[in-house]
């Protein structure tokens, strides 16, 4: 009897447990509806994720522009020209040492130099003879010119990859004679190419290399200015006026530039 009663105790404990589960720690539909909302916030949306895509590429996308505008600033640096024509007669002093004070135009091509490329009035000829000398036709190119580029190498390049000018009636002798400068000069209101003969009387001027581009300037002003870059080395930034007075010096017998 007792084993009776025990077994059919133990059965009532067994099959009670189910429904006891069931129903010891009920909950809310409510609590059930949020836990579910909850979950699935956890998660973007395919609305989201395009929001978020879109928004991340317009800021690279205005990011880039603005770094390229920043370049682009940098490199229309003016001091950057005038260190160009430093190396240039840091070049052409090299040249001169090596070949007995004598420039490229000076020379034959058969010693190194230049002198047959004269009548050709193309001043690439005479920048080629500097090879030894200039590693980086980047210097051959003003960022304030705008219509020149950068040549590959001295070997293959033209003018149009130069700006700047060469006196080829320069010599290391004599004082505060011109040997470089800014392509721009002219004795017209335009851009000039090729031989000119520059004399005392001669009303040169600086231009801007293209009608829409200023070029170099006075500063706070809108006139044109150059650079110039003299046999002993030094260098001066002048506005029209003041390269008229240098251009006094140059007398009767005058200078050939030769403007790329």
């Amino acid at each position: 009897m007792w084993h009776r009663l025990a077994r059919s105790t133990h059965a009532t404990s067994r099959d009670a447990s189910p429904a006891l589960a069931r129903h010891s720690f009920p909950i809310p539909r409510e609590a059930l509806k949020t836990l579910t909302f909850r979950r699935r916030r956890d998660a973007f949306t395919v609305i989201e994720l395009c929001i978020v895509v879109g928004t991340v590429g317009l800021l690279v996308f205005f990011g880039m522009a603005r770094l390229r505008e920043v370049r682009r600033q940098n490199t229309k640096n003016p001091l950057q020209c005038q260190q160009n024509m430093k190396w240039i007669g840091q070049a052409l002093s090299d040249f001169n040492a090596d070949h007995a004070d004598k420039m490229p135009w000076e020379l034959p091509m058969a010693e190194g130099g230049s002198r047959e490329a004269i009548p050709t009035t193309q001043a690439t000829p005479h920048f080629r003879a500097l090879t030894n000398f200039i590693r980086n036709t980047r210097v051959l190119v003003c960022p304030m010119d705008p219509i020149r580029h950068r040549g590959t190498s001295l070997a293959s390049m033209d003018d149009s990859a130069l700006s700047y000018f060469l006196n080829v009636s320069a010599t290391t002798h004599g004082r505060n004679v011109v040997l470089t400068g800014d392509r721009t000069i002219s004795p017209t209101s335009d851009t000039t190419t090729g031989e000119i003969l520059v004399t005392a009387a001669t009303p040169v001027q600086w231009t801007h290399p293209v009608p829409d581009e200023r070029g170099h300037t006075i500063p706070g002003a809108a006139e044109p200015s150059g650079n110039l870059l003299f046999n002993n080395n030094s260098f001066i930034e002048t506005s029209t006026l003041q390269l008229q007075r240098v251009v006094r010096s140059f007398g009767t017998n005058g200078q050939r530039l030769i403007l790329p």
